[in-house]
């Protein structure tokens, strides 16, 4: 192939990859929305979930100089989840800090236990969230900037699914946010019982 068909072959792959997770978004949304798809909770391996999320992320975040980090106790205890929908979440609060975080930012993803629950947070470098503005994140095809220009690409609907699924688990997702410094998300999961 000559290097200008090379070029058009990769732009054509770029925006069949943002067209696969348009649709499998929208599927997942419709679905969340209109109750057809239940959670089928199991005991879960978070160790497990999270380095395949984790692993997923540093690779994502090495093509855009972005250092990614993991903090997990090595006796950290299952948790009762949909193994599925909560790796989909937290891949979609990976992705996004990767994405609001500038080149050579940082990027922490932490599980710990405390008061009888399973805490996961997703913190990052980034641009952060004006507060008067993190409800509206959470709103479906909602971008913060809206405007044809904006820098950001996306549907506006990850976040808005993530807080659906997590509260489908009987929790909330959080976020704590300062402009020009960074943005925590997390939420909380039930240990099985031993």
């Amino acid at each position: 192939l000559h290097p200008e068909q090379q070029e058009a072959l990769q732009v054509m792959e770029r925006s069949t990859r943002r067209l696969e997770g348009l649709v499998e978004d929208l599927i997942l949304f419709s679905m969340i929305e209109s109750d057809q798809s239940p959670l089928d909770l199991q005991p879960t391996s978070l160790i497990d979930l999270l380095t395949s999320s984790y692993e997923r992320a540093v690779a994502k975040g090495s093509q855009n100089k972005i250092q990614v980090a993991m903090q997990i106790p090595p006796d950290m205890p299952r948790v009762l989840a949909d193994q599925d929908k909560i790796t989909w979440v937290v891949n979609q609060l990976l992705d996004n800090a990767i994405k609001f975080t500038n080149p050579n930012g940082e990027v922490l993803l932490i599980a710990s236990q405390k008061d009888c629950l399973v805490r996961i947070s997703v913190s990052d470098t980034g641009i952060g969230i004006p507060e008067d503005k993190i409800d509206e994140a959470f709103q479906p095809f909602h971008q913060l900037d809206g405007s044809s220009t904006r820098k950001y690409s996306g549907t506006g609907l990850g976040l808005s699914l993530a807080g659906k699924i997590i509260k489908s688990h009987g929790s909330s997702i959080s976020v704590v946010s300062q402009v020009g410094e960074g943005s925590q998300f997390y939420f909380h999961l039930n240990p099985v019982p031993l």
